[in-house]
């Protein structure tokens, strides 16, 4: 059955069994960006989204802005420290500032964008998210 990706499927939170799974494919361009900015403006609460890598999350964080500008949703991006672990100097206070921000924008439950790539989030230790 065809969807259109301006009103997309979403799971039903009431129902969570394995048949409830949602998958959109052959997305091209920036359409994969119009179809999540859709689905977001659908959904009641925060949303997640996971990346491949640094770059396409920035990418992504700019299509969303561009789809949700006309909405009351911000779109937010929990950067990686761009650092590695045995480094002798800290990040840069600009990320350090965006991290602590996003961290605090995740406890309070509002309409929101998270982006995370997924290196960001698999990072074990206080860097990273678990």
């Amino acid at each position: 059955m065809t969807q259109s990706i301006f009103s997309p499927p979403l799971p039903n939170n009431a129902l969570k069994t394995k048949n409830d799974i949602r998958h959109w494919g052959n997305l091209q361009g920036s359409s994969t960006a119009l179809v999540l900015a859709n689905a977001t403006k659908l959904a009641t609460g925060p949303v997640l989204l996971v990346t491949a890598d640094t770059p396409s999350a920035i990418k992504l964080e700019k299509e969303l802005d561009y789809f949700l500008q006309d909405q009351s949703v911000d779109v937010q991006l929990f950067p990686d420290w761009e650092t590695l672990p045995y480094d002798n100097f800290s990040p840069h206070q600009d990320i350090v500032s965006q991290r602590l921000e996003t961290l605090y924008q995740l406890t309070q439950n509002e309409r929101r964008v998270f982006i995370v790539p997924i290196n960001t989030l698999m990072m074990h230790g206080p860097g990273g998210l678990y």
